[in-house]
């Protein structure tokens, strides 16, 4: 299945910083009219764009079944929040993952797998000497990060209909609705939380209980 490129864990990796740095070095940013501050609050927003981006594909390239799989790259500014306070959307700068694609794109690291329609997200899937590298490397045992308890189950239902509105579920957002704090919540809680702690997981995030499992647009 192909996963967008945020869901996949960063990871934290001397290769995956040593390909960030190289990947940097070929993004040219202006600093005209910039202050010092500024300019080094870019440089880490890029490596932490750059270095997830970079996740993402050594994830999807060497899998348990040895079968790569794309990643998936929203191409519109509404699929992005910077801030992070939209569930759904991807927490990076839109205009940094953009330009990092297209850097990934012309170096050959980066190559279309299926074409997105208008508005959707274009799969992509690693080549070159991207490909190689991560192909020398392997499968590699990393630790998972560990998510708060409170916050492995989540519920979420369709923005309800306000007055006179007739959208189908499907043409509604999804939007968070609070989790009951029943037994059985606890429990999924608890195992959900000791068996991602138990580090059974290979490059993998720490698994949670969703009502509606997100898919790649």
């Amino acid at each position: 299945m192909d996963y967008r490129f945020d869901w996949h864990h960063p990871v934290d990796a001397p290769f995956i910083k040593e390909l960030t740095t190289e990947l940097l070095d070929h993004i040219e940013l202006a600093a005209t009219g910039l202050s010092q501050t500024r300019i080094e609050q870019r440089g880490r927003d890029y490596q932490e764009v750059a270095g997830q981006l970079l996740s993402a594909l050594y994830r999807a390239s060497v899998t348990l079944s040895h079968v790569p799989v794309a990643v998936a790259i929203p191409l519109t500014q509404r699929q992005y929040s910077l801030s992070g306070a939209h569930r759904g959307k991807i927490p990076f700068s839109y205009e940094y993952a953009i330009k990092l694609k297209g850097r990934l794109l012309q170096l050959g690291w980066i190559v279309v797998s299926q074409e997105g329609e208008v508005g959707r997200s274009t799969r992509f899937t690693a080549a070159g000497t991207l490909a190689m590298k991560f192909q020398q490397i392997g499968l590699q045992w990393l630790p998972s990060e560990l998510i708060p308890a409170e916050k492995l189950v989540v519920l979420r239902d369709y923005k309800p209909l306000t007055s006179g509105q007739t959208k189908s579920k499907r043409k509604r957002p999804k939007v968070d609705v609070p989790v009951p704090e029943t037994n059985e919540v606890g429990k999924y809680r608890q195992n959900l939380y000791k068996y991602g702690s138990s580090g059974k997981f290979v490059g993998k995030k720490q698994p949670g209980v969703t009502g509606t499992q997100p898919k790649a647009s």
